[in-house]
């Protein structure tokens, strides 16, 4: 065998295998939105627990008055009372709509309604929510929050994609889902985008 026909299949064999772990990656991250979309319609807890990092677990960003602010869960539980089930639970019977690669919709607090409807993910724009929130607490408030933990956050959404979707009857989900290890979790969820009361 001639060393160019080896240094060939070398690369055919490398490429092959690069272009098979894309699509591995891209089939997964479909999969697990329309899995914990349906988690979220049917209020199971249980399928949605496959896509949560023990780890990591999922931050929730929502809003007190002016000022937003996150708690960490380990879980998400659909019954529990110390949970903030009216967030987990306003998506009931959300449905799936195609995923679309797009620019995801904006809310308009001034006529209370999304630019559009269905569910996008944008793969180009990387959202800071989470850090920002972080940042705005120790700028605004009191709160003592280590430079280390926004860096973490930081770090956690440079690999992570927001995922919005807004179902033809105004339902809506929004969604952080992370790579890691080689599987899709949701790392954080937010309600304030929509929330006009600050």
């Amino acid at each position: 065998m001639s060393k160019i026909y080896i240094y060939y299949v070398v690369i055919v064999s490398l490429a092959f295998n690069t272009a098979f772990s894309q699509i591995t990656k891209q089939q997964k991250f479909a999969q697990a939105i329309t899995d914990i979309v349906k988690a979220f319609a049917k209020q199971d807890s249980i399928a949605l627990a496959k896509y949560t990092d023990k780890a990591t677990g999922i931050y929730l960003i929502t809003r007190s008055g002016v000022m937003d602010y996150y708690i960490n869960y380990k879980t998400i539980t659909f019954t529990n009372p110390g949970y903030p089930t009216a967030h987990f639970r306003g998506a009931k019977n959300i449905k799936l709509p195609t995923l679309q690669y797009a620019k995801l919709p904006t809310f308009n607090c001034n006529t209370n309604k999304w630019s559009k409807k269905g569910l996008y993910v944008d793969t180009i724009i990387i959202d800071h929510k989470l850090s920002t929130t972080a940042t705005n607490r120790v700028k605004f408030t009191d709160e003592k929050i280590p430079l280390s933990i926004i860096k973490k956050f930081i770090a956690l959404e440079n690999n992570s994609r927001r995922v919005v979707l807004i179902d033809s009857k105004g339902l809506e989900l929004i969604f952080y889902l992370t790579y890691k290890n080689k599987n899709w979790y949701v790392t954080i969820m937010e309600s304030v985008t929509s929330d006009c009361s600050a």
